[in-house]
């Protein structure tokens, strides 16, 4: 019977974890779908070892709950970072990257494959076969661990040269740098895991608001942009649905109010762009190359001057420009303050006597409907947009007045 690991073969399943344990429903024992009985122990165990000192217990008659509880401006490091670590090695795996850096580095000039295992053969016991150790080279020629001299016909390996010293000496200010890097959002784990490297620490970087939990989309983004590097499609996995969706990646946009990343895209099968939450996506591949790529990557730009929020077409082709009317008092500057500083891709007059009329020529005006919802109590008036999108807004107000002041029952208000 195998005892107990905190790591794991796949960040997939780590992230997974993560998620459904601590960010999404900060479940019970009885709520959890990943798994149940033992597994389910094992897996809180795991995530609970990655993040010690940071979960918090509360027990209730429905049983005990978990969650995590960080103040990120007091955290120098991202404790989500422990997640990446988790991955489990063979044995295997371990001793071919030493002996291989051993290897490389006691050689005078870069070895042929044949040479390498050979001299692998006397580090130890075993044999590897040599297409094991030339899928391990290429490996590690592509994450610049080694590099690949080519002579004729020959392919010959030598140890990267680039080491972390060298760096510091060559680029003053390095390590500040990768500190700040190292809690930057989008893949802050890369500075972090140069900075322990270097066995170094973030001290002088902290974040009010650093959004930590979007640590945990890294993996996905990368794949993602890679693709769209490369003017290729993704096959995209979104959790809750069970197709695949094939699309072309556009651009990730970061919002500034809560930290959640979406994924713009352009799906092939449906003829229009869609936006996607990146912790929403399970699980992203890159695919056929996009001969149409150039011409797609045209038409999202220029409509996303017209996009109030993440939808770069949103069905709206037939609607009027949307427009708000909104009163502010005379000492209520800070509202006409928020509606220049939010109004985005409208514009924005004056009319007097505290009036003010916002003017939004947008493809989704839903989207804007959104945010005029905020504006409730000043709304003065609502013109253009469409029909349908007035007509949801007037039977929302009248579902709130039910709700809160409507006259079925006066005691409650």
């Amino acid at each position: 019977m195998s005892g107990f690991s905190e790591l794991i073969g796949s960040f997939s399943r780590t992230r997974e974890y993560i998620r459904e344990f601590f960010l999404f429903g900060c479940n019970r024992r009885q709520g959890f779908q990943g798994s149940k009985g033992r597994t389910y122990d094992d897996d809180k165990r795991r995530a609970e070892c990655w993040l010690e000192g940071y979960v918090r217990h509360e027990d209730s008659v429905k049983g005990r709950q978990v969650s995590l509880s960080v103040d990120s401006a007091r955290v120098p490091e991202n404790p989500l970072y422990q997640a990446y670590r988790a991955k489990s090695f063979n044995d295997n795996d371990i001793h071919l990257y030493f002996f291989l850096t051993d290897i490389l580095a006691g050689a005078s000039e870069p070895l042929e494959l044949s040479e390498i295992c050979d001299r692998l053969s006397r580090y130890s016991d075993t044999v590897y076969d040599i297409q094991t150790v030339r899928g391990r080279l290429k490996q590690y020629a592509e994450e610049g661990i080694v590099k690949v001299v080519v002579s004729g016909r020959k392919h010959c390996y030598a140890l990267s040269g680039d080491d972390f010293d060298s760096f510091l000496e060559q680029f003053p200010g390095l390590e500040n740098a990768l500190a700040f890097f190292s809690e930057a959002p989008g893949f802050g784990i890369v500075g972090n895991t140069l900075l322990r490297a270097g066995g170094m620490k973030n001290e002088h970087f902290f974040f009010k608001h650093n959004y930590l939990m979007h640590t945990l989309d890294d993996e996905v983004l990368l794949q993602l942009l890679t693709a769209a590097s490369q003017k290729c499609t993704a096959d995209i996995t979104i959790a809750g649905e069970e197709k695949k969706v094939n699309a072309v990646p556009m651009q990730a946009a970061v919002s500034v109010q809560t930290g959640l990343c979406c994924l713009s895209a352009y799906v092939p099968a449906e003829k229009r762009f869609r936006s996607f939450r990146l912790d929403f996506i399970r699980e992203a591949k890159t695919a056929a190359p996009c001969e149409d790529y150039d011409r797609l990557c045209e038409r999202y730009h220029r409509e996303l001057s017209r996009c109030f929020g993440l939808s770069p077409e949103g069905g709206g082709e037939d609607a009027e420009p949307l427009v708000l009317t909104v009163y502010a008092g005379k000492s209520e500057d800070y509202i006409v303050r928020r509606l220049i500083r939010e109004k985005r891709c409208g514009s924005f007059e004056d009319l007097g006597d505290g009036l003010y009329r916002l003017t939004f020529d947008v493809v989704d005006p839903e989207e804007v409907m959104r945010w005029a919802k905020t504006l409730i109590c000043r709304t003065v008036s609502i013109e253009g947009g469409t029909e349908a999108i007035r007509r949801k807004y007037r039977e929302d107000i009248r579902r709130m007045y039910e709700i809160y002041g409507g006259d079925a029952d006066d005691a409650v208000q």
